[in-house]
């Protein structure tokens, strides 16, 4: 009879470490792919304002990282100068 006990005892700490294993994986993918969607819309969002400032007036403005800054103005704006010359 112990050795019927120790076979279901291993089958089922077998069965418990599986479904430890997948859980784990499956938290783990699921807060990846909600981590990446922060991230893709954080960076949609700032084109979008970037995109807004550079059509709110025709003056440069600056856009500033870690790696450095960026004088930015929109096209448009220069070719509407460009025609008033």
């Amino acid at each position: 009879m112990s050795g019927n006990f120790k076979k279901i005892f291993q089958k089922n700490t077998l069965l418990i470490v599986v479904v430890v294993l997948l859980a784990s994986y499956v938290i783990w993918d699921i807060s990846t792919r909600v981590l990446n969607s922060f991230w893709v819309q954080g960076y949609a969002q700032a084109v979008n304002e970037i995109i807004l400032h550079a059509k709110e007036d025709c003056e440069p403005f600056f856009i500033y990282s870690d790696e450095g800054e960026v004088q930015l103005i929109n096209i448009d704006c220069l070719m509407e100068l460009e025609e008033e010359l």
